[in-house]
């Protein structure tokens, strides 16, 4: 069962990389190609509007006269065009008169007395038609002595969608008095650019941390920030104080629509205990909604249907996924799951702020300044960083107590060495190693009178004996040895990549050492040899020499010993 599940991950894992591919392709693909219009950008100076007086054209015919900006247009205007039509003022506020108005138009052209002064979107991207699903604010230079001629404005629209129709109240001035009056939304372009930044110190901080859900917790938090920046960078009109082609900015609010989702459902798996069960149809409902982002890509570049005609059915599709998931969730909450608690505080805020957005969509509201709905988007990515830090804190903790239990099982409680558990299980794997060529030194160690010791002493002080051999060694072996206690006053050392001359110096220097401890001095007997897996030694035999070599090292300390105390004698 656990390989069926493997399998399916792994499936899992390739689908969301050809998403993530095919996806970028298509983002890029938008940038790259909305990079062939060009609109005005910005420059300076008084603005009135010109609200009133107004006439409305369609196909050469009179719609309506004297009519008040703004206005909207019903019906469908898929493939349409009209033509709104005015005198100018007689009088400018100032000179370097700039004419500024909001649209969501395909093509907008601006006639001075029948001559083009200014047009926009047709013929200038390679898509059948330029993404201007969202308001875009064009700037129109008056040239010298245009007061008191007739301007026009030829409007190519949409297919009908809660932008089209709507015909905002122009402005006459100067370019910097405009730019102005749209720096009401500055609080609404510094709350993207929080958003966005907080994402991506999110995402690279993630880096930072071992592959595994701490990981996947903080990268899917930082996507959810990014996602949100995107969006709300892009849904005001102080973007044009930074950006030169807008155009191209709301490929990426049309992106964190559709990504949103994907980002949330693997936030809540990465960062929550919640069954599998649960999670896969949202993950599935996810992958579906990146697949419809490619698919109307696709579509639009052949002229079939543009994103801003899918913005609501985006925004219903991103609403009825979150408040699935909360709904889902608040039952596991209620059947005792209490970790979801800040999800679903968090979601519920997202979800309120979701509905909000797209209630004044569909009532085509245009909010000066969404500062509720984005302080509502803030909340609640502080309520999922939190819950991301202690979840990573937490998992920290728990790796580190797992780790330090496991330790415990594998080391000797008096020495620190490794016991005989862990030393068994080092030796399996030196066997296993596939290393074509591998050395392993053996050293086998051994406390001479230990016994003597502990009778004299007391236990206690034999034990500190033990204690302090450890560290003793510790200072005359290589860093990479690995010391295991085998038996009562038994060591055996592992040291990988030695020479036998290297060897030969370490058991020298540990038996002709003598140590002292705050009890009693004491000397250590050793012997050494090499297991080498392509050898045809085993390695039972290799330790077995490497036994016997202590031993002889032992017998030859007692001859040594009795021999030095008989010439003290005589």
């Amino acid at each position: 069962m656990k390989y069926v599940r493997h399998d399916r991950d792994e499936q899992r894992v390739l689908i969301h990389r050809i998403l993530l591919f095919l996806f970028i392709a298509v983002l890029v693909m938008s940038v790259f190609f909305d990079s062939f219009l060009d609109p005005q950008p910005l420059r300076e100076d008084s603005m009135v509007p010109l609200a009133e007086g107004w006439d409305l054209y369609s196909k050469g015919e009179l719609v309506e006269t004297g009519i008040t900006l703004p206005y909207r247009i019903h019906g469908d205007m898929h493939g349409k065009s009209y033509i709104l039509t005015r005198t100018l003022p007689d009088t400018y506020p100032n000179s370097n008169a700039s004419f500024a108005i909001e649209t969501s138009l395909r093509s907008l052209e601006v006639l001075l007395d029948g001559e083009s002064i200014y047009t926009y979107g047709t013929g200038k991207s390679i898509w059948k038609d330029p993404v201007l699903g969202g308001s875009f604010m064009h700037y129109v230079r008056l040239p010298d002595g245009s007061e008191g001629h007739e301007i026009s404005l030829v409007m190519g629209f949409h297919s009908y969608n809660q932008f089209s129709g709507n015909l905002q109240v122009p402005t006459l001035g100067t370019k910097s008095d405009q730019v102005l009056y749209q720096l009401r939304e500055l609080p609404n372009l510094i709350f993207g650019i929080v958003f966005l930044f907080t994402g991506f110190i999110a995402l690279v901080t993630s880096l930072a941390l071992p592959r595994g859900r701490r990981r996947n917790s903080l990268g899917y938090f930082g996507w959810i920030e990014i996602a949100l920046g995107a969006w709300v960078f892009t849904q005001n009109c102080s973007k044009f104080i930074l950006l030169y082609n807008a155009v191209q900015a709301l490929n990426f609010s049309y992106m964190a629509l559709y990504l949103l989702p994907f980002f949330l459902i693997m936030y809540v798996k990465n960062s929550y205990s919640i069954l599998e069960r649960i999670i896969t149809p949202f993950v599935f409902a996810a992958e579906v909604i990146v697949g419809a982002y490619i698919l109307v890509g696709i579509a639009q570049f052949f002229g079939l249907i543009q994103y801003s005609e899918t913005l609501q059915y985006a925004g219903l599709a991103l609403l009825l996924f979150i408040l699935a998931l909360f709904i889902v969730l608040l039952m596991e909450f209620r059947q005792g799951n209490r970790d979801i608690l800040t999800f679903l505080i968090a979601v519920g805020v997202l979800l309120l702020t979701v509905l909000v957005e797209l209630v004044l969509l569909l009532m085509s509201v245009i909010l000066e300044n969404a500062l509720f709905v984005h302080a509502g988007m803030g909340l609640s990515g502080a309520i999922l960083l939190i819950h991301s830090v202690r979840f990573i804190a937490r998992e920290f903790k728990s790796e580190v107590q797992s780790e330090v239990l496991l330790n415990l099982t594998k080391t000797d409680a008096l020495t620190g060495a490794g016991n005989r558990a862990s030393y068994e299980a080092r030796v399996q794997q030196i066997m296993s190693n596939t290393s074509v060529f591998s050395p392993t030194g053996i050293l086998m160690i051994d406390i001479n009178g230990l016994k003597a010791i502990n009778d004299t002493y007391g236990r206690e002080k034999g034990d500190r004996v033990l204690q302090d051999i450890v560290l003793k060694m510790t200072e005359i072996i290589p860093g990479r040895s690995e010391v295991f206690r085998v038996g009562g006053d038994e060591f055996i050392v592992f040291i990988d990549s030695i020479t036998y001359e290297q060897m030969s110096l370490i058991c020298t220097d540990i038996q002709t050492t003598e140590y002292t401890t705050d009890a009693c001095s004491y000397r250590v007997a050793c012997g050494y040899s090499f297991y080498v897996k392509e050898s045809h030694k085993s390695f039972e035999a290799a330790a077995l020499d490497a036994d016997a070599a202590m031993y002889d090292c032992k017998a030859g300390m007692k001859r040594q010993a009795a021999k030095d105390k008989k010439e003290k004698k005589g």
